[in-house]
């Protein structure tokens, strides 16, 4: 849902288990600022050199990692053997997962296998889940392995196998598991998308599966708009058609009783059947050429074929029909409203009358479109969770069972939906064990065991007071997003923001629990400015939400007063006059309440040794290209007076520091950590370990042996880790994922290094010689041991340019030859090489300069 204004709040009562619920009435759905905020924030703080792209160096990340998984799946048709020691025998430990179990995220897609009443669903974290079709036994068939954006999820026996085939967005590909995701296979012949791409749609007909594909002609060094066919179930595709236009304009349906498919493309029409022969071509000029992204969709009753397209234009949504196989196109109807996403838009399978496009909500007609309706407002699902729909509609889709009748699903940013009376009504069938929250922050009480606080992206924030061992189930008290859950009290005094206010909740162990608002009053924050709680007072905190006006950048300290929360402005400006620098971190020792710590995102350092009544800017970056660090958390010592850790982007210089003279000086530590950007970290209760939760994953610090250490395995999800929090008292690191909710990192203990569990690592270092290259150059790494990787060159767009080697690397020296005179379609200017081993990446620059 987009980010919105409080307006009114309605007080707070009490319900069952002596939980409170807080209902709001809140508006401005759309925002657009905010959401352009949170864009600014993700760019500034995965800071990088230019003119690279964080989003490639991550996609490496990822790709790395799947690589690597993959080919250790390929050698099994049995789960992977869990593996509990962790940073070299260091820590034993074991993941559980924790929920949410009823409050789920984002889903993409489903699908329906009416004869095993079985649904499968993809949702936002890239996972695929089964469940029965009532919403029990849900299960998650690639934890381990994360398939982002997903545009199609189908389910077909094959050679009496049950194949679950997906198509994906991110990194293009399909994907099938015969055996409930033990292993996953990919399809041969989308190299080329997969190098550079994205996907549209995915369609299944009879004996076919065609996607529509944005991809990169390599030879015309253009984007093109092609056909892909399988006519083996998705093992292999072929590329049957392409053309020269934008994806927008395109797009393609079929009836899945059938053996062709129709291609819309700009002012054509074409069914191509399941060899890539058209049957039939239309070419019309129609007002459909005025609308700027066009969907296509069609209905069949009594074997007539009607073709129905949605297209935007401005803040509404016009529907064009052709009876005629697209020679003609009339306009059937409008509706102030636009597609969320690609599969946001419907018509019913056998009666083309029945039309659903979602939005913020879903509209709906049932007489082709002379009459609109709202399925429910937004707000309506929060007294009602079970029938009414969360908003914010990622698709719409309808199935035929075996008696004829069609059931409509409909995702959410809250889950999943399904329908049986052509949605006059829906169920929630997303309230039991689809676990697939995104979250921002948590906080576990202090004060009593179980109960645990959480800020969700759209599902607002959230409690849970009873844990039993399992996952946990939360309740929503206020919708939203909600970030920096921070308390000075172990909870009693709970502070978070919402990017427009910050909010504090107290008396959170008694019957009636009370919250307060303050609305930001400065100018300039942050998307979800930092907060952290007042040690000195629970019931006050610090925030970074902006300047007294546009051209400063002050701190703020909030502290309650009864039912409401007063303001004091610090007068140092941070932004040293230059107007645009922001506060990005602030931190307070909690060894001397005095002395307080804030970074900007100019990469400056200050500290105060007055409760931040003065403040000294601190020389602590001198080095070169230490400008590309953005600080995002700081973690003074309980321990030492003076000594501060520091947390940030890791991609083109040290993303983690420490300090041991109060921030006047910092020394890097990021031996061992990916080239990622840091969120969140958290340190244990004896200073020796620190855990950070990263857009990679997650990962720990040992101070002892000055290195980082990965800590996912067979059972943690691959997802971006917002967030993490240190139980002292029961050794958990908890993290948070945007994608597959809270998951503890459960120490069982900690240990010295077992040699017999030491295993050799390779930390190769790419060394490019010359270097511009003008004919050719050597691409040269050390290996300490034989292992199995990649290769390749990368545009700074993320196009593969050359995959120079994938398969085993030997142990010692390796040089691998880059020649130009092979590679006609090289041009001059900077690429990326990047090595994928042992599920890291490693990457330098290339700058080619032919003579």
């Amino acid at each position: 849902m987009k980010m919105k204004k409080i307006y009114l709040l309605i007080v707070i009562f009490a319900i069952t288990f002596n939980v409170n619920k807080l209902f709001s009435q809140l508006i401005d759905e759309e925002n657009p600022r905010i959401k352009e905020m949170k864009n600014e924030w993700m760019e500034q703080s995965h800071r990088i050199e230019k003119p690279f792209n964080w989003k490639l160096i991550e996609f490496s990340n990822q790709a790395a990692f799947q690589f690597d998984l993959i080919n250790k799946m390929s050698k099994t048709d049995k789960p992977l053997q869990v593996n509990n020691k962790f940073a070299d025998g260091l820590i034993t430990a074991e993941w559980i997962e924790k929920g949410s179990n009823n409050l789920a995220g984002r889903i993409h897609t489903a699908d329906i296998d009416f004869d095993n009443n079985i649904i499968y669903a993809a949702s936002s974290g890239g996972n695929v889940w089964k469940g029965d079709i009532n919403g029990s036994d849900w299960k998650c068939l690639n934890n381990s392995l994360k398939f982002p954006d997903i545009r199609a999820v189908k389910f077909k026996l094959v050679n009496n196998a049950n194949r679950v085939m997906i198509a994906k967005n991110g990194q293009t590909g399909f994907y099938f598991t015969e055996n409930e995701g033990i292993t996953w296979k990919s399809a041969t012949g989308l190299e080329n998308a997969a190098n550079w791409g994205n996907i549209k749609r995915a369609v299944f007909g009879a004996d076919f599966i065609a996607l529509l594909i944005n991809e990169w002609d390599y030879t015309a060094w253009k984007s093109i708009t092609s056909v892909y066919i399988s006519n083996d179930n998705g093992n292999s595709f072929y590329r049957s058609s392409y053309n020269n236009l934008s994806q927008n304009v395109c797009d393609i349906w079929c009836d899945e009783s059938t053996n062709n498919f129709y291609f819309l493309n700009g002012d054509t029409l074409n069914q191509i059947s399941n060899l890539g022969k058209i049957n039939k071509q239309s070419i019309y000029n129609s007002s459909i050429n005025k609308v700027k992204f066009r969907l296509l969709k069609g209905s069949v009753n009594n074997s007539v074929l009607s073709l129905i397209t949605a297209g935007n234009q401005g803040d509404s949504t016009f529907f064009y029909e052709s009876s005629d196989y697209g020679k003609n196109w009339l306009l059937k109807s409008s509706v102030k409203c636009n597609t969320f996403e690609t599969n946001s838009f419907h018509v019913s399978k056998i009666n083309k009358n029945i039309i659903a496009i979602g939005g913020v909500e879903v509209y709906k007609t049932y007489d082709g479109g002379v009459v609109w309706n709202k399925q429910n407002g937004w707000g309506e699902y929060y007294n009602d969770i079970k029938t009414k729909l969360h908003a914010d509609i990622p698709s719409i889709n309808s199935f035929i069972d075996k008696q004829g009748n069609e059931a409509f699903t409909v995702g959410t940013d809250g889950g999943l939906y399904i329908s049986y009376d052509q949605l006059k009504s829906v169920n929630n069938i997303s309230l039991n064990n689809l676990n697939v929250s995104q979250y921002y922050s948590s906080y576990s009480y202090k004060g009593k065991t179980g109960i645990t606080f959480a800020g969700a992206q759209d599902q607002g924030f959230q409690k849970s007071i009873i844990d039993s061992g399992s996952t946990l189930k939360f309740e929503q008290t206020i919708s939203g997003d909600y970030g920096h859950l921070t308390s000075s009290d172990g909870g009693d005094h709970l502070w978070t923001v919402y990017p427009g206010f910050a909010m504090l909740y107290w008396n959170i162990n008694n019957p009636v629990m009370n919250a307060a608002f303050w609305n930001f009053e400065g100018k300039n924050w942050l998307w979800m400015p930092p907060i952290v709680a007042d040690y000195s007072d629970p019931t006050s905190a610090f925030i970074a939400s902006g300047g007294s006006t546009s051209n400063i950048t002050n701190l703020w300290r909030l502290t309650q007063n009864g039912n409401n929360i007063e303001n004091y402005i610090y007068s140092y400006d941070f932004s040293e006059g230059n107007g645009g620098n922001k506060i990005t971190a602030i931190a307070q020792s909690p060894i001397n309440y005095s002395y307080m710590y804030v970074m900007t995102d100019n990469n400056v350092f200050y500290n105060s040794t007055n409760d931040g009544d003065s403040w000294n800017k601190l020389d602590s970056f001198k080095t070169p290209g230490n400008h590309y660090f953005y600080g995002n958390c700081i973690i003074p010592s309980s321990k030492v007076l003076g000594r501060i850790w520091i947390f940030g982007s890791n991609y083109s210089s040290p993303g983690a520091y420490v300090s041991n003279d109060n921030g006047k000086s910092f020394i890097k530590i990021d031996s061992g950590l990916a080239k990622t950007l840091i969120y969140k970290a958290a340190i244990s209760e004896d200073e020796k370990f620190i855990f950070a939760a990263t857009e990679a994953g997650p990962f720990v610090y040992s101070v002892e042996k000055n290195l980082w250490y990965n800590i996912s395995n067979e059972i943690s999800p691959q997802q971006t880790f917002w967030s993490v929090e240190y139980l002292k008292e029961s050794k958990i690191a908890r993290f948070v994922t945007y994608g597959r909710g809270i998951w503890d990192f459960k120490v069982n203990s900690y240990s010295g290094i077992d040699e017999n569990e030491i295993e050799i690592k390779n930390n190769p270092e790419l060394n490019v010689y010359p270097n511009p290259v003008t004919k050719s150059a050597l691409i040269k790494f050390n290996l300490s041991k034989n292992t199995i990787g990649k290769l390749s060159i990368f545009s700074l767009e993320g196009k593969l340019i050359k995959e120079l080697k994938s398969g085993i690397f030997e142990s010692g020296e390796n040089e691998i030859n880059f020649n130009l005179n092979s590679e006609k379609n090289i041009q001059n200017g900077i690429y990326l090489c990047v090595l994928y081993l042992d599920g890291k990446s490693y990457f330098t620059k290339i700058i080619v300069n032919k003579d």
